[in-house]
C-alpha cells in the first residue's frame, strides 16, 4: 500500500487456504465501501 500510495486495501474480503486445507475470510475494506480491484461491478456483484 505504502509502495503504490493506496490509502487501503484494495478489497473487500481476503479468502485464504491456510495450512491444513483450512480456509479462511479476512475482512478487508469491509461491506462499507467500494472494492478498488473492480471499478465497474461494485455495485452489482460482491
Amino acid at each position: 500500500m505504502d509502495i503504490e500510495n493506496y490509502a487501503d486495501i484494495g478489497f473487500n474480503f481476503i479468502l485464504c487456504d491456510d495450512i491444513g486445507d483450512q480456509q479462511q475470510i479476512y475482512t478487508g475494506r469491509g461491506w462499507k465501501f467500494a472494492g478498488a480491484h473492480c471499478k465497474s461491478y461494485n455495485k452489482q456483484s460482491l
